[in-house]
């Protein structure tokens, strides 16, 4: 069975997904950080599957998105996408 933890580390909330009888064992972590607009539960079918692979899969809530939305103002969010759209563009054309 697959299990999902709704944890948190500081202000970053985040799920974290495994199979439950290896909860407490150490296991090759595959940390999923969504894409723009999105938030993490919305690619919990990827944690599922690698769960059942054997993987613990950390999907962290992205600022400014999802239960993180609030954390800024619609100024500070044109800003950030803005600035993000400016480095993902540049490292293409590099």
């Amino acid at each position: 069975m697959i299990e999902i933890k709704h944890e948190q580390v500081g202000s970053v909330p985040y799920l974290n997904v495994y199979q439950a009888e290896q909860e407490q064992k150490r296991l090759p972590t595959v940390f999923f950080y969504h894409g723009f607009q999105s938030q993490k539960e919305l690619y919990l079918h990827y944690g599922y599957y690698l769960a059942e692979k054997g993987f613990r899969v950390i999907l962290p809530e992205a600022a400014y998105h999802g239960e993180r939305k609030g954390d800024a103002g619609t100024l500070e969010q044109t800003h950030f996408s803005g600035t993000r759209f400016k480095e993902i563009s540049m490292n293409l054309l590099l």
